[in-house]
């Protein structure tokens, strides 16, 4: 599967000279989105890991669905006050 083209660029977005990398194409074509996270739990199930932790947005959409293949427990990390009680904080 050739990844990158289902990652549209976009230049100027959201301002002047960025170059943002939208992956709403790869994320709605489930053959694509299917390789990204077995390809993920493939390379991580050699790791033993016991949890994966992930910002949200784009960490949400690849993190859950390679912790739910690796039965493991998923981490949603996330600013203070976005999630309800009980949490756990770093400062």
């Amino acid at each position: 599967v050739d990844l990158k083209s289902f990652i549209r660029n976009v230049p100027d977005y959201p301002s002047a000279g960025i170059l943002f990398r939208d992956l709403t194409p790869l994320m709605a074509n489930p053959d694509a989105m299917r390789h990204v996270t077995e390809t993920l739990s493939v390379h991580l199930s050699e790791k033993g890991i016991q949890a994966i932790a992930a910002i949200d947005a784009r960490g949400f959409i690849f993190g859950a669905p390679v912790a739910a293949q690796l039965d493991v427990p998923f981490v949603p990390l996330r600013k203070s006050g976005k999630l309800p009680p009980p949490v756990v904080g770093v400062d």
